[in-house]
Parts: C-alpha cells; structure tokens; sequence
C-alpha cells in the first residue's frame, strides 16, 4: 500500500512539475565553429516518425533561407555539409504537445557536433511544433552570426515589388502527388507569389473581374474561380463530391470545375491582409484555408493515413492536411492535421 502511494505521489509530481515548470530556450555552438562554411544541410528523418518533425524542421529553414533537405538517412544525396538530427519528447494535459524539441548540426564528414539546441516548453506555455523548431534554430543561428546573412539569401530570392502587369501566364493545372517543400519554394520565386514563410516579399499581378454570376475571372492566369466555395469546411471525401456537384449542376454555365493545385491558389496570395485574410477583396473571405489537388507524397503519410496541400489565406501560407484512411484507435488522433478544409473551385478559360 505504501509502495502503491509513493508511487503515485511521484506521479502526480512529475504532471504537477510539467504544468508549472518555466519554459527554457538554450543554444550552444561549439568553440571555433564557423557556420558560415557551410552551405548545404540534410535533416534525418526518425524511421516511426508521422509528425513529420524533420519536414517542419527543413520548413523552417527553408524560411531562414539555408538549402536544405529531408528524408531517411539512406536518401541523403551526396555532398551535403551538415547533418541535421532532432529529438522530440511529448506529453498530455487534455490534449498531447510537445513538450521539448532538441535540434543537432554534425559535420557530414566528421559526425564532430557543431551546434545544438533546445526548446523546452510546460503545457501551460505550450507553443506548436513549428514555432519551437523556429525558435530553436533561430536561436542557433543568431549564436552563428549568421541570421543576417540568412535574412540576405531569402531577400535576393524573393520577387521585387509590382511592376506592369503580366499577362498569359500559364500555370500548373495536374496535380502532383509528391509535391515536396522544395518543390514549392521554387514555384514560389518563379512566379513571384507572396508567401508568409518563404517569399514575404512576394508579389503577384492578377487581373481580377467579378462577373456577377458567384464567379471572380483572372485574365492574368486564365482561370475562372468560384467566388465564394463550399458553405463550410468539407473532409476530402466530401470536397471531391462538392466538385462533382458544381459540374452536374453545370454551375455558371461550366461543368469542367475542379479542385486547383497549390499553383494556381498560391497565385490568389495578396501580401495585404485584407479583412483578416491574404486575398483580394472580390472574393469572399469566408474560405480561409482551401483544399488544393497536390499531395505530400507518401513520406508524409503511412498506411493508415492520406495527406493533401491545403492554402490557408488567414496565414498566408501552404500547409499540409493529414486524415486517417479508416477510422483508428482514439489515441492515434493526436496524428490528424487539418482534416475539414473549404473548397475554392477553378476551371480554365481562354482570355
């Protein structure tokens, strides 16, 4: 009985101390290390992982401007500088958060550590997994000296402020179903889209009429779009069904609608945030993150789980969706992100 109480005396201290302990931020690089040396950084993916930890790990420094890339171990391409490895540790208090994340740079020849960092976070200052991977690595490389140059590199990458305006642009309409973060990053600087995390300077000309009839046409690109979308966010099943409805309705006079890829809702992007979304005002502000065709590839997903690229207007940015695909075991839903998104329909049209 003893044993039994000590027990859960211990217990209860350990959840009490993950409740009231005071958030920690701590970074170190290795004497006589210069960062800047280095150009090109891989980030090993932990073999069980279905967070995608390493994914939102090269996210953010993609955002900070450094050449990156992710996967397993035996998919690091060759001549990378800088291994990148993480370890994450989680915990519950009505829901799972993370509760710290340490992030590692190695020497890809030596394996001699050259930086380390850590975010430690209690529930009650809990922070996503995004923002304690930025936190962590913006703290290293401020160490490094290097967030400036870093600011350097994404600014001479990104898009100029508007000029004159474009015209027939062409843009992706198949879908892609490994559409990696890489890809997006250049598609991004190619047409110059604004994007919060990587091209905030961004800037995209469209040529928008509304054509009264719950259509917005864009003479830039082509591409006639619903005005508004879906009355409410949809799963994806059911997003796929709203689309097939538009067509046997032949809404507008059109029955070719279909879901966009990332492409062509990237380019509805605006910089201003207009009554509390990244999109011009003719359209309807009500659809805040939008489905599009592209899938993350099957590094992001599992056996039990799809994924989708999705456009949040509210943040100005791509996100992924991840949905199981069967019902699981209540545990597993801390694994679910974004599953209910709106549906934003295009179809193409001559100019």
């Amino acid at each position: 009985m003893c044993r039994n109480r000590a027990i859960a005396f211990l217990i209860i201290n350990v959840i009490v101390f993950s409740l009231t302990a005071c958030a920690e931020l701590s970074s170190r690089i290795t004497p006589n290390t210069d960062l800047k040396q280095y150009e090109t950084y891989f980030v090993v993916r932990h073999v069980k992982d279905i967070r995608l930890i390493d994914e939102i790990i090269r996210d953010e420094m993609i955002r900070l401007g450094l050449k990156v890339q992710s996967g397993t171990i035996g998919q690091k391409p060759p001549g990378i500088d800088v291994i990148v490895t993480y370890e994450d540790r989680w915990a519950w208090d009505m829901t799972t958060y993370m509760l710290s994340l340490t992030i590692d740079f190695r020497d890809a020849r030596s394996n001699v550590l050259l930086a380390t960092g850590q975010s430690y976070r209690p529930s009650l200052e809990r922070k996503s997994p995004q923002e304690m991977a930025r936190e962590v690595l913006e703290s290293i490389l401020k160490k490094a000296n290097i967030s400036q140059d870093a600011a350097v590199i994404s600014k001479t990458m990104t898009a100029g402020p508007k000029e004159a305006a474009i015209t027939d642009v062409s843009l992706r309409e198949k879908p892609i179903d490994k559409l990696t973060a890489n890809d997006i990053n250049d598609m991004l600087l190619k047409y110059g889209f604004f994007e919060a995390s990587i091209n905030s300077s961004g800037s995209f000309h469209n040529t928008l009429v509304d054509n009264n009839d719950g259509t917005v046409r864009d003479s830039t690109t082509g591409l006639l779009w619903q005005k508004s979308g879906s009355s409410k966010p949809l799963n994806h099943s059911n997003s796929i069904k709203y689309i097939k409805s538009l067509n046997a309705k032949s809404f507008a006079g059109y029955s070719d609608w279909r879901m966009p890829t990332l492409e062509e809702l990237a380019s509805l992007l605006e910089k201003d945030n207009m009554d509390g979304v990244h999109i011009d005002s003719v359209f309807d502000n009500k659809q805040v993150r939008c489905w599009s065709a592209d899938g993350p590839g099957t590094s992001e997903t599992s056996s039990n789980f799809n994924g989708a690229w999705v456009l949040d207007y509210t943040y100005g940015k791509a996100r992924k969706a991840i949905w199981p695909k069967r019902k699981l075991s209540a545990w597993m839903d801390m694994y679910i992100v974004l599953p209910d998104n709106y549906v934003k329909a295009v179809c193409s049209v001559n100019n």
